[in-house]
C-alpha cells in the first residue's frame, strides 16, 4: 500500500497541472504593449496564451497591501482561469464572464473570511495614479479609487493553494473581463503581461525565454518566471512524502519478514523433535525439509492475495498530505504494477523464509545442537563472575542462547526487532531535533536578523538609518538591495548586502563574503544548476548586459519576496550589482538586529509605528515549512519499529516461557522462588534491551545526522544536527521500562509452572 501510495504521491502534482491546464511561464514586460504580446502568443512553442492583469483593490476595511498581500487576477481577454490556470472549483462556479459583479474566491480566502456562496463582499480600490506612492515608499496609503461590491459565486483551488511553498504570495480572488473593462482607467492595475502553456511543457521553457526576449531586446525590466521555480518547491515537500512511504514501505517489509520468520521458525521447529524418527526410517534431509516446508507454502500464497486485497481497500487513505490536495482523483486506486510486483514478491519472500526455517528445522532434528559460539560464551562467562545474582546470569544466558528443537527461541529475531527499534526511535529523534534547531534559528536558513523594514526606493533608510545606527537597542543594522538577474537560463534575485552597524551578511555556508566588483556569492540549487563550485567563474546577466564573475562562496539568502529561495540567489558588492541593475529595477530592504534582552515582537511594532513601512520577522522558507507539516510521517514510522521491537521481544518472551518450561522447573527444584523465576524473566527482556540500546543507539544517531545532513543540503540551508542527550536518554530508560513490562505476562505463565508435571511431560 505504501509504495502504491508513494507513486501516486509522485504524480499527484502533475496530474493536478494537467487537469488545471497550469501555465509554464509567466511573461512581465515593463510595458504590456498588445502588438508584442500577439508576437509571443504566435511563438511556435506556445499552445495557449492568456493575458493577466491584477487590480489594486483589497476588502474595505482591510489593512492589506493590494497585490503584495492580496493579491487577484483577471484576464483582459477571457483566457485566464479557462484555457490557462484554470482553477479546480471547489464550490460552485468560475464566475460569468460577461458579469462585472460576481467574483470566485480562493478556499483559503473563504476559511479565513467565513465566506459561502453567494455572499456579498465590499472592496475598497487604488486609483491608477496611487501606483507610484504605493510601490514607490512602501507607505501605506489611504485607497481613492471606487468602491464595488461583489458576489461570491465560487469556492476554488490554485496550484499555489496546495501548500505553504509559496509563502503568502498566491490568488485570493479571480474577477471577471467585464470587471476589468468597466473598471479600466478608474482602478489601478498592474498588467503584467500574461502566461503562457507550452506545448513542451518545462522542455520549452529555454527556447521560449529566449524568443521573448528578443521580442523585447529593448526593455531591461522584462521578467520571465518559469512555473518550474514554483513547481519545484510544491513538488520538493511532495518528494518528503514520498521518501517517507517509502522508507515505511521498506520497514514494513523487514518488519514482516522479521515477524513472518518468527512464526514459521516457531511452527516448525516445533516438528523437528520428530525428524530424528523421520530420518530413522530412511528419510533423507532434502525430503524431511519438503515434508516441513510443505505445510507452511499455502501461507505464502494466501499471504500475498490478502496483502494484495488490503492494499486495494487502504487505496483511499492515500496519498497524504500536499499530495492528496493535489491528487484529481483521491479515492480507491488499484496500482495494477505495484501490486503484481507485491503479490510476487510476498510470495517469493515467504517462501524464502520458509526454506530458511525448513532448513534448521530438519538439521535441528537430524543433527546434534552446535556448540554455544565464542562470543556468547566470552559474555556468559563475564556476567558469571561479575557477582550478579542467579536469575541475572540464567536470564542474560536464555536471552543470548537460542536452543534447539522444541526448546528453541527466536532470540536473533528479538534482538533485531530491539534493534530496529531503537535505530528508528533514535534516528527521528535526532532529525526532529535538527529540524527544529533549524526553524528556531533563523541565521542558518539566510536570515541572521530580526527584521525587514521594507523599503522599496530606500527612503527608510534616507529618513531612519541614522536614528537607528545611533540606538542602543539595535546591535546590528544594513541594508539588503535587490533586483534580478540571469545566471544560466534562469532568472534569480540578485543581492548587496551593505553593514551600517555590527554586521548585516546573509549566511555564509562556504567562502567568504564578494570583497570586489567581479566577485559573486551563489545559493546552493544555483550553484548546483551551473555543475559550479566555489572559484569556479559563471556569466550574470543583468538589464545592462552580461558580465563575468568569480565564485568565491555559497550561501543561504533570505526570503524577501515571493520569488526568493533560500538556495537559490547571487549576492554581488554594491558595485557589482550596480554594473548589472538599472536604479529602476532596485529594491532596498532595511535589516535590523536586536541587541540582548529587547522583546523584538514588541521593538518590531514599536519599529513599525516609528517608520511607517512594514516590519517583518525573518519568513521561514517554504520547504522547511513543509518539512514540519510533514514530520508525523517520521514519527509514525519510528513508532511502528517500536511496535515491531516490543511485538518481536514479547514474542520471543513468551515463546520462552513455553518452550523452556522444563528448564524453568528445574530451577524450581534448584530452589528458585517465584520472585526469582519472574526475575529471570524481566532479566532476559532487559537484556534483549540492552543489546537493542547498545547496536541502535549509535545506528539511530549515525543514520539521523546522514538523513538531516541530505535534506540540509538539499535545502541550501546550515548542515547542523542536533543529539539532544535527554531525549536520548529517556528512549534508554523508555525502552528498558517496556521491555519489563512485556516481560511481566510471560513471568506470570513461568511462575505458574509445576516442576513435577514439566518434568514428567517434558
Amino acid at each position: 500500500m505504501t509504495v502504491a501510495g508513494a507513486r501516486r504521491s509522485s504524480t499527484a502534482y502533475d496530474r493536478f497541472r494537467s487537469e488545471a491546464l497550469a501555465s509554464d511561464l509567466d511573461i512581465s514586460p515593463s510595458d504590456p504593449d498588445p502588438e508584442r504580446l500577439e508576437q509571443v502568443e504566435q511563438l511556435p512553442q506556445i499552445k495557449a496564451f492568456a493575458r493577466t492583469a491584477f487590480p489594486f483593490i483589497r476588502p474595505k476595511g482591510s489593512d492589506l497591501y493590494p497585490f503584495l498581500d492580496f493579491l487577484v487576477v483577471v484576464g483582459p481577454d477571457g483566457r485566464i482561469g479557462a484555457v490557462v490556470d484554470r482553477p479546480r472549483m471547489v464550490a460552485g462556479r468560475m464566475p460569468d464572464p460577461d458579469e462585472a459583479g460576481e467574483f470566485a474566491v480562493s478556499k483559503r480566502l473563504a476559511t479565513e473570511a467565513d465566506l459561502v456562496l453567494g455572499d456579498r463582499v465590499t472592496f475598497e480600490s487604488y486609483a491608477p495614479d496611487q501606483f507610484e506612492a504605493l510601490f514607490g515608499s512602501g507607505e501605506p496609503i489611504e485607497p481613492s479609487g471606487p468602491v464595488v461590491t461583489l458576489t461570491v459565486t465560487g469556492v476554488f483551488n490554485h496550484p499555489e493553494e496546495l501548500s505553504e511553498s509559496l509563502g503568502d504570495f498566491e490568488v485570493r480572488a479571480f474577477l471577471t473581463p467585464a470587471f476589468y473593462a468597466e473598471h479600466d482607467g478608474r482602478i489601478g492595475a498592474y498588467e503584467r503581461g500574461g502566461s503562457a502553456r507550452l506545448i513542451g511543457g518545462e522542455r520549452d521553457v529555454a527556447a521560449v525565454s529566449k524568443a521573448v526576449r528578443q521580442i523585447y531586446r529593448d526593455d531591461p525590466e522584462l521578467e520571465l518566471e518559469p512555473a518550474a521555480e514554483g513547481d519545484r518547491k510544491i513538488e520538493d515537500s511532495i518528494q518528503v512524502l514520498v521518501t517517507a512511504l517509502l522508507l515505511c514501505s521498506v520497514s514494513a517489509a523487514i518488519a514482516g519478514m522479521v515477524a513472518v520468520g518468527q512464526a514459521l521458525a516457531r511452527h516448525l521447529s516445533g516438528s523437528a523433535v520428530d525428524e530424528s524418527s523421520l530420518a530413522g526410517i530412511g528419510m533423507g534431509r532434502r525430503q524431511r525439509l519438503g515434508a516441513l516446508a510443505l505445510s507452511a507454502f499455502p501461507v505464502a500464497i494466501g499471504g500475498a492475495l490478502l496483502a494484495g486485497l488490503v492494499a486495494v481497500a487502504a487505496s483511499p487513505l492515500m496519498p497524504v498530505g500536499v499530495a492528496r490536495r493535489a491528487d484529481p482523483d483521491p479515492g480507491l486506486s488499484v496500482d495494477g504494477l505495484v501490486l503484481s510486483i507485491g503479490l510476487l514478491a510476498t510470495a517469493v519472500i515467504v517462501g524464502i523464509l520458509t526454506l530458511a526455517a525448513g532448513w534448521r528445522a530438519s538439521k535441528a532434528g537430524g543433527e546434534a545442537p552446535a556448540p554455544s559460539s565464542g562470543n556468547r560464551v566470552s559474555v556468559l562467562r563475564v556476567l558469571t563472575t561479575a557477582s550478579l545474582p542467579p536469575s541475572a546470569t540464567t536470564g542474560a544466558r536464555m536471552a543470548l542462547e537460542q536452543g534447539r528443537g522444541r526448546s528453541a527461541v527466536p532470540v536473533r529475531s528479538a534482538m533485531v526487532g530491539a534493534t530496529l527499534g531503537v535505530t528508528g526511535l533514535v534516528a527521528v529523534t535526532v532529525f526532529g531535533a535538527s529540524l527544529a534547531g533549524l526553524v528556531d534559528t533563523p541565521a542558518r536558513y539566510g536570515a541572521p536578523w530580526d527584521a525587514v523594514v521594507v523599503g522599496f526606493g530606500g527612503d527608510v533608510v534616507e529618513e531612519h538609518g541614522e536614528a537607528l545606527v545611533a540606538d542602543s537597542k539595535v546591535r546590528d543594522l544594513g541594508t539588503v538591495t535587490s533586483s534580478l538577474g540571469q545566471i544560466g537560463d534562469e532568472d534569480v534575485n540578485t543581492y548587496a548586502f551593505e553593514s551600517l552597524k555590527g554586521s548585516a551578511d546573509p549566511t555564509l555556508l562556504e567562502g567568504r563574503m564578494p570583497a570586489r566588483s567581479n566577485e559573486v556569492v551563489l545559493g546552493s540549487a544555483t550553484l548546483r544548476d551551473l555543475d559550479a563550485e566555489v572559484d569556479d567563474t559563471v556569466q550574470l546577466t543583468g538589464p545592462e548586459g552580461p558580465v563575468r564573475l568569480s565564485v568565491v562562496g555559497r550561501a543561504a539568502f533570505p526570503l524577501l519576496d515571493e520569488r526568493a529561495r533560500v538556495n537559490r540567489g547571487a549576492a554581488l558588492t554594491e558595485d557589482g550589482l550596480n554594473g548589472v541593475a538599472t536604479p529602476e529595477s532596485l529594491n532596498i530592504d532595511l535589516l535590523v538586529t536586536w541587541a540582548s534582552g529587547v522583546d523584538e515582537a514588541a521593538a518590531n511594532r514599536e519599529l513599525e509605528d516609528r517608520t511607517g513601512a512594514q516590519v517583518a520577522p525573518p519568513r521561514l522558507p517554504p520547504d522547511v515549512n513543509n518539512l514540519k507539516l510533514v514530520d508525523a510521517l517520521p514519527r509514525a514510522l519510528a513508532a511502528f519499529l517500536a511496535a515491531l521491537a516490543v511485538v518481536a521481544v514479547l514474542h520471543a518472551l513468551m515463546t520462552s516461557a513455553h518452550r523452556r518450561r522444563r528448564d524453568f522447573a528445574v530451577l524450581r527444584t534448584l530452589g528458585f522462588v517465584r520472585g526469582q523465576l519472574s526475575a529471570t524473566m524481566a532479566w532476559q527482556a532487559s537484556t534483549f534491551a540492552v543489546v537493542g540500546l547498545i547496536i541502535g543507539v549509535p545506528l539511530g544517531i549515525a543514520a539521523g545526522r546522514v538523513a538531516w545532513s541530505a535534506v540540509s543540503t538539499s535545502l541550501g540551508v546550515v548542515d547542523r544536527s542536533a543529539v539532544p542527550p535527554l531525549v536520548i536518554g529517556l528512549v534508554v530508560a523508555g525502552s528498558l521500562v517496556v521491555a519489563n513490562l512485556a516481560a511481566r505476562l510471560p513471568a506470570r505463565l513461568v511462575g505458574k509452572v509445576r516442576p513435577a508435571v514439566a518434568l514428567r511431560t517434558g
